[in-house]
């Protein structure tokens, strides 16, 4: 009888540990933290939600089919988008055909919604790699899309060159994950003002953030150095101020309408979501040297000289009157054709930095103030903010601001904030409105990224601060101290390079790696962050951004140390 119970007891046992070894699959990562890495080559940035290793792997082969499931054009597209990314490597043309399929065929693989985990939300996604198929599964077709950049990194490094790669063996390791993002605002500005940006140079930037599973684009398109962005009402915006310097030293660029929905066409296809952004009231030196009837003296302004002091070395820094009309109805021109050209639900409008006493010798201003029953500027700035931010909100888009003084008087109905000063995202929780973090002291990348950058270089202001990869990525979009309400406002942040200082050439050195780190704080869980293991991964992703193209400024190893210690 005896003998009887313990065979009983082993049998139960070996279930039981057949059982939880098939539950494992899905254990968080935070329980098996380094499963992943064991496998020479993987090096998924951002890290993944839950992945775990299977054994084995599978190897895409000329005769590989890709499914998708029936009757949707979009995954159809985003299918033909990951063949197309695989094709100049491989040399493979994998065939595209649809299925009503749960399960992947063997050899193929699968791009399916169907029966897919709808806690993981409109960009979560699941991969399931075996030895004789691949299915990639997702609520909705971001999921997908993103579930794709995560199996090419999985892949070879090979993988992103644009030529064929002879001696690579296209095998992914055999894994199981289940992934989504932390936040929902994962975000690079690109300042295009101070030095123009090419529009093929725009879409590679959007290719790279995407590879990195972010999903905003802010483009700052004018300034005080400049227009960049056609207004076919206005002509002289870019007729002028489009350019830079005198005669043969002259230089510049704007984008055509055309140029700006081709762009967003294209981002919208890799699930960018581009953000333009217009300038007011301050930083308008540009667009009121070209109509001076907007400014509170009505000009006339002289230009001349180049660099940051063009049309501002003789005029100082101008901004729109704030008691004129004629300077709405024009704001209000140019936003409506800003919101034919971009097909997207968000507006920037600056709103920060208004100089102090820009309204006050203006009877205009100042009288604006007395008829609304305003005590100061400050409040005028907020009703200027308010007005045009209701504006968008009447043409069916949000309005986002960057975060300043003006706010003390209030946050305008469904405005976002954006959040460049510490303590501002803090501000907009507490007063119950979304906000995003882009912490000047922690996410600027056009300041140093080194002592040894910051050495190198001598046009580095004294004033900027050094922010290494290893400051980014202890970094938390999130402030300490919010109450879980007012932490639910808070839709992530937003890596920042205003390019005074920065040409096209330089763009990369200055966002990458940085952009890395950013990508992972604002799609991964902050319980899964460990700086050991990001580097590490780093380490393997930079032969990625090789392939890529990608000009990155790589940290010494004696700063990696200082930056661990």
């Amino acid at each position: 009888m005896n003998k009887i119970k313990a065979l009983k007891t082993i049998i139960i046992t070996a279930f039981l540990s057949i059982f939880l070894t098939s539950v494992s699959i899905y254990a968080d990562s935070e329980c098996e933290p380094n499963l992943a890495n064991n496998f020479t080559g993987i090096a998924v940035i951002p890290k993944p939600m839950k992945m775990n290793l299977t054994g084995g792997s599978f190897t895409i082969k000329p005769k590989t089919i890709i499914y998708v499931i029936s009757d949707s054009p979009e995954i159809y597209s985003i299918a033909k988008y990951f063949a197309g990314q695989i094709k100049p490597a491989t040399g493979m043309k994998l065939s595209l055909l649809e299925s009503v399929e749960i399960d992947p065929p063997a050899g193929s693989i699968l791009f399916t919604t169907t029966a897919a985990d709808k806690t993981l939300g409109a960009e979560g996604y699941e991969l399931i790699v075996k030895p004789n198929s691949i299915l990639v599964r997702a609520p909705y077709p971001e999921g997908l899309f993103y579930g794709i950049q995560t199996l090419r990194q999985l892949l070879p490094a090979q993988i992103e060159s644009q030529q064929k790669a002879d001696n690579a063996g296209w095998s992914i390791p055999c894994v199981r994950i289940m992934d989504k993002p932390r936040f929902q605002w994962r975000s690079f500005m690109l300042d295009s003002v101070r030095h123009f940006q090419t529009k093929e140079f725009i879409k590679r930037y959007i290719d790279l953030l995407a590879f990195h599973k972010m999903n905003r684009f802010h483009w700052h398109l004018n300034d005080d150095q400049g227009w960049r962005v056609e207004i076919k009402k206005y002509p002289k915006l870019t007729q002028i101020g489009a350019w830079r310097g005198e005669g043969k030293n002259r230089y510049g660029g704007f984008y055509t309408q055309q140029d700006i929905r081709e762009i967003v066409a294209y981002a919208k296809s890799r699930y960018v979501t581009v953000v333009p952004e217009i300038e007011m009231p301050s930083h308008a030196t540009v667009p009121l040297f070209c109509y001076p009837e907007l400014s509170c003296t009505g000009g006339p302004f002289e230009t001349g000289g180049d660099g940051l002091g063009y049309y501002t070395e003789k005029n100082g820094w101008l901004v729109y009157c704030a008691g004129n009309e004629r300077t709405f109805l024009f704001l209000q021109n140019v936003l409506i054709e800003v919101i034919e050209m971009f097909d997207v639900p968000y507006i920037h409008i600056g709103g920060e930095e208004l100089r102090e006493g820009a309204w006050t010798e203006c009877p205009k201003c100042q009288a604006k103030i007395k008829e609304l029953g305003l005590t100061d500027e400050s409040q005028l700035h907020n009703w200027f903010m308010s007005r045009i931010s209701s504006f968008i909100a009447n043409h069916n888009r949000r309005a986002i601001a960057f975060s300043d003084k003006n706010m003390n008087h209030g946050v305008p109905a469904n405005q976002i904030v954006q959040g460049w000063h510490p303590g501002w995202v803090e501000f907009a929780a507490e007063r119950g409105f979304e906000s995003y973090n882009s912490n000047l002291h922690l996410f600027y990348l056009n300041y140093p990224s080194s002592e040894e950058d910051r050495t190198k270089r001598s046009d580095y202001p004294d004033w900027m601060d050094t922010i290494t990869l290893q400051k980014i990525y202890s970094s938390d979009p999130e402030p300490n101290g919010l109450t879980i309400e007012q932490a639910m406002l808070i839709l992530g942040g937003e890596a920042c390079l205003w390019t005074e200082l920065v040409s096209q050439e330089r763009v990369d050195e200055k966002v990458f790696p940085r952009l890395t780190a950013m990508a992972e704080i604002l799609w991964s869980s902050k319980e899964l962050r460990n700086w050991e293991d990001f580097s590490s991964r780093l380490d393997i992703h930079y032969q990625r951004l090789d392939k890529l193209g990608v000009n990155y400024l790589r940290p010494l190893v004696s700063e990696q140390m200082i930056a661990e210690k």
